[in-house]
């Protein structure tokens, strides 16, 4: 939903902004004055998307490399299939 609303502000600034050749400030102040309700959407999206991957990135990282949901990395001392090795890492039977 994110890139939609990102690629819905760009495809609505190249539609009214006649110059895409421009400085980036100068840009942003044009999108700005064109329409800010447009201008607060991006940079909503734009912050929303920063939070998004950071949480996409730890998930990957539970899932791919410690075998483990989220559930079963907060609950791992509950469940007896969780063995912890020499080092004390937990380690997924899975």
């Amino acid at each position: 939903m994110i890139i939609w609303c990102l690629h819905g502000c760009v495809r609505f600034w190249k539609g009214h902004i006649a110059n895409n050749n421009i400085p980036l400030l100068n840009f942003l102040w044009e999108a700005s004055r064109i329409s800010g309700w447009v201008s607060w959407i991006a940079a909503n999206a734009l912050l929303h998307s920063i939070w998004v991957g950071c949480l996409l990135l730890c998930q990957l990282y539970q899932v791919v490399w410690l075998a483990m949901t989220t559930n079963e990395r907060m609950n791992c001392s509950r469940y007896r299939h969780f063995k912890k090795d020499k080092k004390g890492v937990i380690r997924s039977p899975f």
